[in-house]
């Protein structure tokens, strides 16, 4: 059976979540750490862009600056995220392998996804899976998702709306 671990790096800026991010996924391509399971928040509060996402476009940064919020690029795709430290993220750092073979990304976020959405059934909520990477109730998106793969890893993120 293979280790995983759980961990809640709390409450941090933008910059160190975004680096743990980055650390935590290089440490496991080198083998250093097993498959992980972070919960993370944000204080101060921030905006996180995308990767492909020009930041002068999609942040209003003078604003940010004057309410104090922290601008931060992701290692994953997708459109800007705005979080506060009443939002948790959660994340999956992991081989491919250990979740369910060789597949392409986009099979790995649809399968996790998917389990997201049935936990929230057992809760009595009308919760779908809706393509590309989100989740919703009732019509309504409540959560994206993303990720990035560097070789036979994956790195999946949820993030409520």
């Amino acid at each position: 059976m293979r280790q995983w671990r759980l961990i809640d790096t709390g409450l941090r800026p933008a910059s160190e979540n975004m680096a743990l991010d980055d650390a935590i996924l290089e440490c496991k391509a080198d083998g250093l750490v097993p498959d992980t399971v972070r919960f993370l928040r944000f204080s101060p509060p921030a905006v996180l862009v995308g990767y492909h996402q020009d930041v002068e476009q999609e942040v209003r940064l003078e604003y940010a600056r004057e309410k104090g919020i922290e601008v931060n690029r992701r290692i994953t795709g997708g459109g800007a995220i705005y979080f506060d430290s009443s939002a948790v993220g959660w994340e999956v750092i992991a081989s491919k392998r250990s979740l369910c073979g060789d597949y392409s990304l986009e099979w790995v976020f649809k399968k996790m996804c998917e389990c997201v959405v049935n936990a929230l059934k057992v809760f009595g909520l009308d919760a779908r899976f809706r393509p590309r990477n989100d989740i919703e109730i009732g019509g309504r998106k409540i959560s994206g998702t993303g990720g990035v793969e560097r070789g036979r890893l994956f790195f999946f993120k949820v993030h409520s709306s």
